[in-house]
């Protein structure tokens, strides 16, 4: 936080940072927006453009699996899916499939054309995020992605730079819950549990590492199993979604700025969203 800023109740802290996840339908709605005015941009250009619709059960998994090792405890879950099977849930990696086959009916000079239309020019200036523990983040000025983004959200670099912030704050928050002392308490508690089952492993990203290498679908079940049912035991999963928790709130307290950025120029391009799909 800036000097001279307010210091920000703990009421508002929990505010901004419940709003830090987007809503399901929300994240839906600003997708097909956005994606529906860079067809349009793309349109006027002569060009087509060709994009997956964000289902509702997609939005769900994406967050979900954002957080998904702050529910090792759950024992159904390690049942049907080991250590984290792909949710089948999430876009599959050749929804944009048609896309390859238009391009390849493009001449080279056509192709290039596509791709400025679409990303900028070369030589146009780019947005640079330096985001700790992430690195340098950088966004289009120009293109059909950046004028979509900019009638959608409004102040363009401004939503950059927070959206920057706010999607790669998992690292930094759990870079800090990892340093602290009921957290390694815990794992402890975790790996002394799996001994006891005949289970040698530090922790639980060792176990599914291990279980990946194997290739034994079965073992590898019965693994996570393991680790899910002594996860639950020792609380390791409760402690972590605790401290997650508190360092979360301590993350908007130091980037107080950008989590009401995030939050405010979001509700306005749902706003606007909610609107275009009404107008289309």
């Amino acid at each position: 936080m800036s000097t001279g800023t307010p210091e920000p109740t703990p009421t508002e802290l929990r505010r901004l940072a419940d709003g830090l996840n987007l809503a399901p339908r929300t994240r839906q709605l600003l997708a097909k927006a956005e994606f529906t005015l860079v067809g349009a941009c793309m349109a006027k250009k002569g060009f087509a453009y060709f994009y997956g619709p964000l289902t509702l059960d997609a939005a769900r998994a994406t967050e979900e699996n954002r957080t998904r090792e702050l529910r090792g405890d759950d024992v159904d879950r390690a049942r049907r899916e080991g250590f984290g099977a792909t949710d089948p849930r999430l876009p599959a990696a050749d929804t944009e499939h048609r896309e390859p086959a238009y391009l390849a009916t493009l001449s080279p000079a056509r192709r290039d054309a596509w791709i400025r239309t679409l990303h900028g020019d070369p030589a146009q200036q780019i947005i640079k995020v330096e985001v700790r523990g992430v690195g340098t983040l950088e966004a289009p000025t120009t293109g059909c992605f950046a004028s979509a983004r900019t009638e959608l959200y409004g102040n363009y670099e401004k939503w950059v730079r927070a959206d920057a912030f706010v999607t790669s704050r998992y690292l930094p928050v759990n870079e800090a819950v990892r340093k602290q002392p009921s957290y390694a308490r815990s794992t402890q508690r975790w790996s002394a549990c799996m001994r006891a089952n005949s289970y040698r492993f530090a922790d639980p990203a060792e176990a599914a590492r291990s279980a990946d290498a194997t290739g034994d679908g079965p073992a590898a079940v019965q693994l996570a199993v393991a680790s899910a049912a002594c996860d639950r035991k020792t609380g390791r999963s409760r402690t972590h979604r605790e401290l997650f928790q508190q360092q979360t709130l301590q993350w908007v307290k130091e980037h107080h700025a950008q989590a009401l950025d995030f939050g405010l120029l979001n509700r306005q391009a749902a706003g606007r969203a909610a609107a275009l799909t009404v107008a289309r």
